[in-house]
């Protein structure tokens, strides 16, 4: 479905699944959402807030550490901007860089990341903009920290946007299609096998179900956004063949079959940590990406997958 130029379970858990969808950063606690963790929520709650008013205070006279900056900014845009329970039709991704100005005790001015903070509101106002659909909202927002030059930090901004609502479940798989579209970010995808429909792909129709709301819980917000990426390379079966999608045939049609062995497979190894799967001790799936790449110089084709996790709180409204 997207191109970016760089390089069976068990019976109980697919019928699980298919009944599912049939009927119906690192300097915080790492607390998982549960029904008495009030007291968590009110926590990153009141702190969001108290970072607000500073962004909103004329008078920024003050100063705070840069991780302390970087968490704050995620968390405030997250907590005001994101709808990480909403359901739509497409997922997609925007970067964005930034700098400000370090210390050498490690401090930046509140004016400073003030300016930042309303730089990346206007990046993310543009940024959704320019999704030709006419329901689009933002999914999530990583701050990263990649570096500190001299007194200068460079910022990496990854927002995550939803487009193309679906109401309701997703079903289960009712028709095969072609693998995946390298190159191609936009309709038409490479479609069906019988080349009748080309609204989607084989990766599209794996994400779509990934992403779905109902594996989500509702009302829940997320700090400490982490990156984990993960291909067919990482997980074989116990016939050494690999258990996410890896072929040699550009136009590779997966069966239903093939395309539930995947999401069966994708979904667990998003949901358990490792070695048995990819997600951080203490932190939630958020959302995922799923690029179709090939190989330059041979003829292997792969999914890509950029799995965003989180450290979740109830969300409260203000």
């Amino acid at each position: 479905m997207k191109n970016n130029n760089f390089y069976k379970l068990g019976v109980v858990i697919l019928l699980a699944l298919i009944a599912f969808y049939s009927c119906k950063k690192d300097n915080m606690p790492t607390t998982e959402p549960t029904t008495d963790n009030t007291a968590y929520s009110n926590m990153i709650t009141n702190r969001i807030n108290n970072f607000r008013q500073q962004m909103q205070n004329p008078e920024r006279s003050g100063e705070m550490l840069l991780d302390t900056a970087v968490w704050n900014l995620e968390a405030l845009i997250n907590y005001d901007y994101a709808y990480p329970d909403s359901a739509s039709k497409d997922f997609t991704i925007m970067s964005s860089h930034y700098t400000v100005t370090v210390d050498e005790n490690g401090m930046v001015s509140e004016a400073e990341v003030q300016q930042v903070y309303n730089l990346m509101l206007d990046t993310l106002n543009y940024q959704l903009a320019l999704l030709n659909d006419d329901v689009k909202f933002t999914v999530f927002s990583d701050v990263q920290l990649d570096e500190v030059d001299g007194n200068t930090a460079q910022l990496t901004v990854n927002n995550g946007y939803g487009s193309g609502f679906i109401l309701g479940l997703y079903p289960p798989f009712d028709d095969s299609w072609i693998w995946g579209s390298p190159s191609i970010n936009e309709p038409p995808y490479a479609g069906n096998c019988s080349q009748t429909d080309f609204s989607s792909d084989g990766s599209n129709e794996i994400e779509y179900r990934l992403n779905h709301p109902a594996a989500v819980p509702a009302n829940v917000r997320y700090t400490d956004i982490e990156l984990v990426e993960m291909t067919g390379w990482d997980f074989f079966d116990e016939n050494n063949n690999p258990m996410l999608y890896i072929g040699t045939d550009i136009n590779h049609c997966m069966t239903i079959e093939e395309l539930t062995n995947n999401l069966v497979n994708a979904d667990y190894f998003i949901k358990h940590v490792p070695p048995e799967g990819k997600k951080p001790n203490g932190k939630s799936f958020v959302s995922v990406e799923i690029w179709d790449e090939s190989i330059v110089g041979n003829t292997t084709v792969f999914h890509f997958y950029r799995i965003f996790y989180g450290i979740p709180y109830f969300y409260q409204e203000h």
